[in-house]
């Protein structure tokens, strides 16, 4: 899945074990007018699909503190990119 991401794109991939404050990666990627992101299995992403995401170009990001399940951390990834790109709010 990580080689099918378009090239132009913003990459994310959800890591609660460590990764870089969302906001931050945001701000300095206002030129991408695409986002692509994965959110991983119950259970979590392993280091080893970490590191080959990476070397696609994704960049881990995590939502905090709180460990949400697979199928509310991809809803509130995406409540937080569109309040961010001004389509909500």
């Amino acid at each position: 899945m990580v080689q099918t991401a378009p090239q132009e794109s913003l990459r994310l991939i959800l890591w609660e074990k460590e990764g870089a404050r969302l906001k931050e990666i945001l701000m300095g990627s206002r030129e991408k007018t695409k986002i692509f992101f994965i959110v991983g299995p119950e259970g979590g992403i392993t280091q080893e699909e970490i590191e080959h995401a990476r070397k696609e170009g994704f960049i881990s990001v995590h939502l905090g503190r709180r460990i949400l399940r697979s199928e509310t951390s991809s809803l509130c990834l995406l409540s937080i990119l569109q309040y961010e790109c001004g389509d909500i709010g």
